[in-house]
């Protein structure tokens, strides 16, 4: 919930912080402390309202940022990307690949890519079993990134 500002306007303020013989310095003061506490009190319920983050860019990052930007200003243009992309994963988890995983599907591939180097390297008609050995060799490959992407 906002909690309100003390008063309602730099009228009221004033009203109740003047004194009959005050003089325009003091006025002067009194009306850039109702303003700096006002702002304050804003800036205050804003970040209590909305999340923010920092970004930082290299220097060519942010010149192919400001290509694609188009008209909008970068602040908005970042925050449709970012929210697009919620959107597009909105049924999906992020993903976060484990070492593990990845060692085992490279070791999966060269042992595949090792047997079909082999296959054709020896330029006779394959046994059923090693064409056996590569379908299972491909299968398990195409099941272990199946369930992993």
């Amino acid at each position: 919930m906002r909690e309100k500002f003390h008063y309602k306007n730099l009228h009221q303020y004033l009203e109740q912080v003047l004194d009959d013989d005050s003089s325009n310095e003091q006025i002067i003061q009194l009306k850039k402390d109702y303003w700096r506490a006002y702002n304050t009190h804003l800036k205050r319920q804003k970040r209590k309202k909305d999340k923010h983050i920092n970004l930082s860019f290299d220097k060519q990052q942010w010149k192919s940022l400001e290509l694609t930007k188009g008209d909008l200003p970068m602040h908005l243009y970042l925050k449709e990307i970012i929210l697009n992309q919620i959107d597009l994963q909105s049924d999906a988890t992020p993903i976060f690949y484990q070492k593990n995983d990845l060692v085992l599907i490279e070791q999966q591939l060269f042992q595949s890519i090792e047997l079909l180097q082999f296959l054709v390297s020896s330029r006779k008609i394959s046994s059923a079993e090693d064409i056996e050995k590569l379908k299972k060799l491909l299968t398990d490959l195409n099941n272990q990134l199946e369930s992993k992407f």
